[in-house]
């Protein structure tokens, strides 16, 4: 099965998919897909990335957010940000929903 990653706007709203367990073990995140028994760790930046998403952000906001927590520079941070949520969407761990605004 090839899986897809939608294209990603600042609009993007990636939430985790059902059947996915998220635990915080010492400032890191594991994520658990019940279904396909696999794992996947997070650090630190990437468990404030997922903490965030779930909460309901969108790319965008998450950026912003983590502009003002951390010492970083905005194109690091959105590069970063998309890697991660692409090896997320191809892990199968969570579900991006398209731009809305865009059309």
């Amino acid at each position: 099965m090839v899986i897809t990653t939608p294209e990603l706007s600042s609009r993007s709203v990636a939430r985790p998919r059902e059947g996915v367990l998220a635990r915080e073990i010492g400032g890191e995140m594991v994520l658990l897909d019940v279904e396909a028994g696999t794992y996947f760790g997070l650090n630190e930046v990437g468990t404030r990335d997922w903490s965030l998403l779930a909460e309901g952000a969108t790319l965008g906001e998450v950026v912003e957010l983590l502009l003002a927590e951390l010492e970083v520079d905005r194109e690091t941070l959105e590069t970063d940000l998309r890697g991660l949520v692409r090896d997320l969407v191809a892990q199968g761990l969570i579900d991006v929903a398209p731009d809305l605004s865009a059309g």
